[in-house]
């Protein structure tokens, strides 16, 4: 009987051990299906670092890292290693983030077996860079209202306003347009647009309503217009015709032509206005090569004064679309413009030799941007009959 019940007890306890043992294994950890990637972080100006979380899978050959911009199709995908494969996460630097408002990003694990895992896709937003996604011929930037006003080919003018971040107003003008401007007239901001057909469209420059046109060019074919500026509550336009004047100055309250007259315009040019003064122009030669570039002084009334003109060297490719006056620095004293004069009939001989007034009747003005060398009838840069374009 004792024998019997030892034995019983030994059983007991063997059976118990059995079942602690059971309980002490421990329980495979099942393997990992899907990558959770985090937000990148900004580490410095060209370095973000991103973090997503590790596949429990000792068959994971590589986790692949791809990259694009939001708004281009084209995708950069890097190689990463797992070099700890029983860490929970894995961090990468991507040192070459591009210089855009947005980037995407996306992990791919790839195990030993080709099979691939996708995380979920992330966008990382690059603070201070704001971008509009518009087709761009030229912009223009109106400092009164924080606005930009975005131009293309087609016609089509968009108003990105820079307090909310995001173009707000979108029209179709219904033709081509080339490089307008902004101005103020009777209180009332405008916007300028020269056409392809030879009018100047006027527009509130607030709500891109259309105010009014005005008509440049009768000849027919109709020529287009290059640009337009306004100054004084007057129109500076210039044409692409290389046929009569290429300079017209028109009255924005009438819409009438005012009188003008002078031997030294070009064809095609692109206007700028003086800052700080509302009488100083200049034109760059957008068609030709090397490029003529054109100093204009007028009164308030749109009488001109004089000009003078130079142009590029022919070793250096300009644009005269890429232009700006710099805020500071030295000016030369230019030579004494020359007074307008009445254009003489088209020829093919060089243009009359440089003759400067007298230093009585020459008008004063402060220093320009540029310094013509004296012209003669030999050193002429160009025929006074211009090329057809």
């Amino acid at each position: 009987m004792h024998r019997f019940s030892a034995l019983f007890i030994l059983l007991l306890l063997c059976l118990s051990a059995c079942e602690s043992a059971r309980q002490e294994d421990p329980q495979p950890v099942p393997l990992t299906t899907s990558i959770a990637l985090q937000v990148p972080q900004l580490q410095n100006d060209s370095t973000a670092v991103l973090t997503w979380s590790a596949l429990n899978n000792p068959d994971v050959k590589e986790y692949r890292l791809k990259r694009w911009e939001v708004t281009n199709a084209p995708v950069t995908t890097y190689s990463v290693q797992p070099t700890n494969p029983a860490a929970p996460t894995v961090t990468y630097a991507d040192g070459s983030i591009p210089y855009s408002d947005e980037v995407q990003y996306q992990v791919v694990g790839v195990l030993a077996s080709g099979k691939t895992i996708e995380s979920n896709t992330v966008i990382f937003r690059r603070p201070g860079v704001l971008m509009a996604r518009a087709h761009l011929y030229d912009v223009l930037f109106d400092e009164p209202s924080r606005t930009l006003y975005f131009f293309s080919r087609g016609g089509i003018v968009s108003q990105y306003s820079l307090a909310a971040q995001q173009i707000v107003k979108t029209i179709q003008v219904g033709q081509s347009v080339e490089h307008g401007s902004l101005a103020t007239f009777q209180g009332r901001r405008e916007l300028y647009l020269p056409t392809e057909d030879g009018r100047v469209f006027i527009y509130d420059a607030a709500s891109l309503t259309k105010l009014d046109e005005v008509r440049v060019n009768y000849s027919q074919p109709t020529r287009g217009l290059t640009s337009v500026l306004s100054s004084n509550g007057l129109l500076y336009i210039t044409t692409t015709d290389n046929n009569g004047p290429t300079l017209r100055i028109y009255d924005r309250a009438t819409k009438a032509p005012l009188p003008y007259q002078n031997n030294r315009d070009w064809y095609g040019q692109r206007l700028y206005q003086v800052p700080g003064s509302g009488t100083e122009l200049v034109g760059m030669a957008l068609y030709v090569f090397p490029m003529v570039y054109t100093y204009y002084s007028f009164t308030p009334a749109g009488t001109l004064i004089g000009s003078q003109q130079s142009f590029s060297q022919r070793n250096h490719q300009l644009d005269g679309r890429i232009f700006e006056f710099l805020p500071t620095g030295s000016a030369t004293s230019p030579a004494p413009m020359v007074p307008s004069t009445t254009k003489p009939p088209p020829t093919s001989r060089p243009c009359p030799s440089y003759s400067p007034p007298t230093p009585a009747t020459a008008p004063t003005r402060p220093p320009k941007l540029f310094t013509p060398a004296p012209r003669t009838a030999a050193s002429t840069p160009f025929p006074c009959k211009r090329p057809t374009p």
